[in-house]
């Protein structure tokens, strides 16, 4: 399970930590991120997806760079 996602200047969230649970509810008025969290929970999704493809390569291209951190934190695997 993934614990948390912390965002530094990724879109809207400059420096924000978004701790989660088995259960989430995301509320605020617009423009404040919601949408965003979920973009990166995607985000998240496709790069395993890519490194499944990739088969274990290391290869990097300039595309696969960018200037946004998403750091994901999980939890232990027998926690919960």
């Amino acid at each position: 399970m993934i614990k948390s996602i912390r965002f530094r200047n990724y879109k809207v969230l400059q420096e924000t930590v978004l701790p989660l649970e088995a259960f989430n509810l995301i509320l605020g008025p617009n423009g404040s991120g919601k949408s965003t969290s979920v973009e990166a929970l995607m985000a998240l999704k496709r790069l395993a997806d890519v490194l499944l493809e990739r088969n274990g390569s290391e290869k990097e291209s300039e595309r696969d760079r960018c200037e946004a951190d998403l750091l994901f934190e999980f939890s232990d695997v027998y926690e919960g």
